[in-house]
């Protein structure tokens, strides 16, 4: 008989509102173990698990998978290290390229889809990535479908990053524990909808460690109620692959105000949930056995979407220890032909994007948090404030795509998303598409430019690497970061940083030229994007206080940077652009 999805777990969450306008981070992070994401990854991808025994089921090689955890700001991340796939993925009929009638219709978007099946049959070779997303996240379905077009768009321009797997679905056997017998019975998909169910924390009995509800929804579900913002059904496109979705506890990450006692009540909950949640597989039996309420544990359960991405290895480009111009033209040059390569491709479910992050709810966000963020003193607020009425000020400009002209962006290339080179001279890697929206082209450098200040605060400026100085770059990679002396002058600091973004600016540009008005909001861009990072940083931590030392990684080096970028405090805003500007003729004489 076939299973049939369990009733005591309540339905997949709606499609976000095309008219939404809320920018409250509302949404919860899930709480899962790394055998729960090996668990994760087996069933809904095929990727084999070490003991193959979470669920008895057997069909496995016996060889070894790990899972690790990877920092996030708010989702969950597991570089699951595999050395084989199931036999049966590369049977898969989701893996087979589109039909050449199919092909001659959707036309790049079909060989794109064929690319990410290619991809799925020799992950056998490769680590994954398994991205647990947050609950608010998992209702924007069509928005990480986008991110999965994105990464295949950028391949096919060169650009070195994750490529997106399928998902095996239904076409292997799906496990289900019953709460009234301790046999197994094997399932099938049900309707349209394919569902594994076990007595873990979301069917409220004792089942094996690791194991989780989860369930596959089809191309057809998830396309029959997708609307584009006017109401019209989406532009025609190739079919969209099955979605995975996983049932999990999950810790608040609401930013919205809270009483400080409530505050407080609230990340001393998710600290012990995500104590819980992290202990080992080794845990004691006492551990294993833990049960709760059904009523409490529904309450902070949820349904969280499940993608797998192929793994990028390399060094991440925090973890340099100096810079040199080779390295910063490099970066630049990278986001440069990212801009180039998403430029004009416009999905429709990013044109009704909007999150935190956007440097256009600059300003809401930081009104929203600001006055409520105990940790700052009142010249941090005032400081914070002034840039959200700046950022007011320049919306209608911001939002003129005849001023500046907009496009699809990353949005994030800070340098825990970027990859270097194996000898450490070039940035080569881009991964992270998280913070994806249209938004002015602009943004793409100005953001990849602040970070890069960030980075140079405390790390010198190093010689261009030489031919063959294998033993210099591996000590680039390896020695301890370099703290520039704290004693240089706000003056001596501002043109140093500037030089820094300059050289970012000058690859970015080598690539794609900026407008004269692009490069005037600059500055106001650096001081915006910083100030969102520093009151979102602090906001999250009362939400997620275990995740504390990812949020507040901007705090020390935010505060120096964002006074000295402040309009007239060193220099004005005209000042900056030409010292940014000068690197160019500099580098050109």
């Amino acid at each position: 008989m076939a299973a049939t999805p369990d009733a005591k777990l309540p339905p997949l969450p709606p499609p976000a509102p095309a008219s939404a306008t809320s920018h409250a981070r509302t949404g919860h992070r899930p709480l899962l173990t790394p055998a729960q994401a090996l668990f994760l990854a087996r069933e809904l991808y095929g990727i084999c698990n070490a003991a193959n025994a979470v669920d008895g089921g057997g069909g496995g090689t016996g060889d070894v998978s790990t899972a690790t955890e990877l920092p996030s700001y708010d989702d969950r991340n597991f570089l699951i290290s595999v050395s084989v796939r199931q036999e049966e993925v590369a049977k898969a009929e989701g893996l087979q390229p589109p039909p050449p009638q199919q092909q001659q219709q959707h036309g790049a978007a079909a060989e794109l889809a064929a690319a990410a099946a290619a991809a799925t049959a020799a992950a056998a070779a490769v680590d994954v990535v398994l991205k647990v997303h947050n609950s608010q996240d998992s209702g924007r379905v069509a928005q990480l479908k986008a991110m999965d077009e994105a990464m295949l768009r950028l391949q096919a321009a060169g650009v070195l990053t994750n490529t997106p797997l399928r998902p095996v679905g239904h076409h292997h056997r799906h496990h289900r524990h019953s709460p009234a017998s301790s046999g197994r019975n094997s399932g099938s998909q049900t309707g349209d909808v394919a569902v594994g169910s076990s007595g873990s924390s979301s069917s409220g009995a004792g089942g094996k460690r690791g194991e989780v509800s989860y369930r596959v929804t089809t191309a057809a579900e998830e396309e029959e109620e997708e609307q584009d913002q006017d109401g019209s059904a989406l532009a025609p496109g190739p079919p969209r692959s099955c979605c995975c979705w996983a049932h999990l506890p999950s810790s608040t990450c609401r930013l919205v105000p809270e009483e400080p006692a409530a505050a407080d009540a609230a990340a001393a909950a998710a600290a012990a949930e995500a104590a819980v949640a992290v202990a080992p597989a080794g845990g004691n039996a006492q551990d294993e056995e833990r049960s709760e309420a059904p009523g409490e544990l529904a309450a902070r359960s949820h349904w969280h979407v499940v993608r797998c991405l192929t793994y990028v290895p390399g060094h991440v480009l925090s973890s340099v220890s100096y810079l040199t111009p080779d390295l910063l033209l490099s970066w630049g040059g990278l986001m440069g032909r990212v801009s180039a390569g998403l430029a004009g491709w416009e999905p429709p479910a990013l044109r009704r994007c909007s999150h935190d992050w956007y440097p256009e709810n600059g300003a809401e966000v930081l009104r929203r948090l600001v006055p409520h963020i105990e940790a700052f003193d009142e010249g941090r607020k005032s400081l914070l404030l002034a840039v959200a009425e700046e950022l007011a000020a320049a919306g209608p400009r911001l939002a003129d795509p005849d001023q500046l002209p907009r496009q699809v962006c990353h949005g994030d290339a800070n340098g825990e998303n970027c990859l270097v080179s194996d000898d450490g001279r070039e940035v080569v890697g881009l991964i992270d598409f998280g913070d994806m929206a249209i938004m002015p082209r602009v943004c793409e450098v100005a953001i990849t430019m602040l970070y890069a200040m960030l980075l140079g605060l405390n790390r010198p400026m190093g010689q261009p690497a030489q031919p063959g100085a294998a033993a210099a770059t591996q000590r680039q990679l390896e020695q301890p970061k370099q703290e520039v002396e704290e004693e240089e002058t706000d003056g001596a600091t501002l043109r140093r940083l500037l030089r820094v973004a300059g050289l970012v600016l000058c690859g970015f540009q080598r690539v794609v030229r900026l407008r004269a008005g692009e490069l005037r909001v600059v500055p106001l861009l650096l001081r915006g994007r910083l100030a969102q990072s520093l009151a979102l940083g602090a906001a999250s931590v009362l939400s997620d206080p275990t995740n504390a030392e990812y949020l507040l990684a901007t705090q020390r080096p935010g505060w120096r940077v964002i006074r000295l970028l402040t309009h007239g405090s060193v220099m004005t805003d005209e000042e900056m652009v030409q010292h940014m500007l000068r690197v160019e003729s500099e580098l050109e004489a």
